[in-house]
């Protein structure tokens, strides 16, 4: 059998085109990596994701870890057999089902066969009223193959003339283009079904009556007349219409989140993160962030982040490493809170996804407007802040990183607290300052300083004018900011501003008194 005769049977069984690409490049592979499939197949990463999440759930596809990285491989092509009597004994329940509906009363029960009974079938709809509204969900990703959407045209085409509202819900594995087709013609609306889950039929209802679908190689579709059914299928249809919150998981869900944003917004245009971190060291999540960025920046889309502050040098690495080295498409600031939490918040266009992230990412999304209008003014308020309170040694040491960044630093009453406490923090901003040309620090303090490691570093100049009281606050001004820091307590406490006329005050106290040092 050749491998185009293989794919016939595999589309013959359930099998999306996608799906069966991905399975037939593991086949040739034995075992890969998703990274060589995406190459392999030419497709886009987010359905080589969602493909394999299928052919996982499905049993086709076994997923082991390897050095924190994910290989697949196919299981036994027997499994092929199980997938079919699975969905046989649904079929046999179904058939049981609708077997009992027929008997309780008589019905107007009519089977259409084929492409052209399918196109007979859904013009039964035709005899709605006007403004009467036509209901359908489900259906697998067959009926939106161009053959079926030259046949949905024509009834379109029919519906709108005669002033019929078209409901419709799909499956995850259509094409977003399908879902913005749908929304943009008169009289129609269309959006995903809040679950992933492929289904092997469509339902539809109209006036009184209902309708299922079933798109094989051979398709056909059971109509009767059944208020009672019909009036079911419009109330369940619209409970799923309603949920604002719809939650996927896997590493193919994140994938699908981030670059659908990505795909809807233009060069130049912004997207924001509230509550951002760098995912799992050495882990898919990690991996897929770095690569993501990467075709952000290629793309010229602008991200403002709010991150935890442990997360904000890694952060900045990511961005440099993906070709943003001077920060010109990534902006990052540290959030006000230094508990750190697995949750992401993104905004995008008027959208809002909330990202757990973890082995398995979690993606929640919230299809309210009026709660990612909320989050943005919130993110905001808080990204416009000239001034924040942050604590603990981590904190501080991306102080001294940004500081490094800024090369000129100075400060007013250092005595090396922070290199004394926490050497092994401490080390990083000296490994930092080693490939960073041009850094300056300039120190103000007591006598009683002369001789520490912090004022012997060739970079540094000290001068000794305070007096011998000893102060547990330090004033650090680098860059644009000003920074109190408190040694008062357990650990450090940072005042950070960057209000000009603060910044500038303490800049011109600082030279006033420099000038004025012997």
């Amino acid at each position: 059998m050749t491998i185009n005769q293989i794919a016939e049977k595999l589309a013959e069984i359930g099998l999306t085109s996608n799906q069966i690409t991905v399975y037939l490049e593991l086949i040739k592979a034995k075992k890969c990596r998703a990274s060589q499939i995406i190459e392999r197949s030419k497709l886009h990463r987010s359905i080589v994701y969602l493909a394999l999440d299928d052919l996982v759930t499905m049993g086709l596809v076994g997923k082991l870890t390897q050095g924190g990285v994910a290989i697949f491989e196919v299981t036994s092509p027997k499994n092929l057999v199980e997938m079919i009597d699975i969905k046989r004994r649904s079929a046999e329940t179904l058939a049981e089902d609708l077997s009992r509906m027929i008997q309780e009363a008589p019905r107007d029960i009519r089977v259409f066969e084929g492409m052209e009974g399918i196109m007979g079938a859904r013009e039964r709809s035709l005899v709605l009223e006007r403004n009467d509204t036509m209901y359908v969900f489900g259906g697998a990703q067959q009926t939106t193959t161009p053959a079926y959407e030259a046949m949905w045209a024509k009834f379109h085409k029919k519906r709108i003339a005669k002033g019929i509202n078209m409901k419709i819900m799909f499956d995850r594995g259509a094409p977003p283009e399908i879902i913005a087709n749908r929304n943009a013609l008169p009289l129609s609306q269309a959006k995903y079904l809040p679950f992933k889950q492929d289904m092997p039929a469509w339902f539809e209802a109209y006036g009184q009556t209902f309708a299922v679908g079933v798109p094989t190689h051979d398709p056909v579709v059971f109509s009767m007349r059944s208020p009672e059914a019909a009036e079911a299928l419009k109330n369940f249809f619209e409970y799923l219409w309603n949920q604002n919150v719809r939650v996927e998981y896997g590493i193919g869900a994140l994938s699908e989140a981030m670059h659908n944003m990505l795909d809807g917004l233009k060069r130049g245009e912004t997207y924001c993160v509230l509550g951002a971190s760098t995912g799992l060291a050495k882990s898919e999540v990690s991996d897929f962030y770095d690569a993501f960025h990467a075709e952000r920046i290629k793309k010229g889309v602008i991200v403002k982040m709010l991150a935890y502050t442990e997360a904000v040098e890694g952060i900045k690495k990511r961005f440099r490493l993906a070709g943003d080295p001077q920060g010109k498409f990534s902006h990052i600031k540290p959030y006000i809170s230094s508990s750190k939490n697995p949750v992401q918040i993104v905004i995008h266009g008027g959208n809002v996804f909330m990202s757990i992230l973890g082995e398995k990412p979690t993606i929640v999304y919230i299809d309210q407007p009026d709660i990612a209008v909320s989050f943005q003014a919130h993110f905001d308020y808080l990204w416009q802040q000239e001034s924040y309170v942050i604590q603990g040694p981590k904190a501080l040491q991306e102080i001294f990183l940004e500081a490094v960044e800024a090369k000129e630093l100075r400060y007013i009453g250092a005595r090396g607290y922070f290199m004394d406490r926490y050497p092994d923090l401490f080390k990083p901003v000296l490994d930092k300052i080693k490939i960073t040309p041009g850094v300056r620090w300039r120190n103000i303090v007591d006598p009683g300083v002369r001789g520490h490691g912090i004022t012997r570093f060739p970079w540094t100049q000290t001068k000794y004018t305070l007096s011998m009281a000893k102060n547990p606050n330090v004033v650090w001004l680098y860059g644009n900011k000003a920074v109190v820091t408190s040694w008062a307590g357990d650990e450090p406490v940072m005042f950070v501003s960057t209000n000009p006329q603060l910044v500038q005050s303490y800049n011109d106290y600082f030279e006033e008194l420099w000038s004025h040092a012997q």
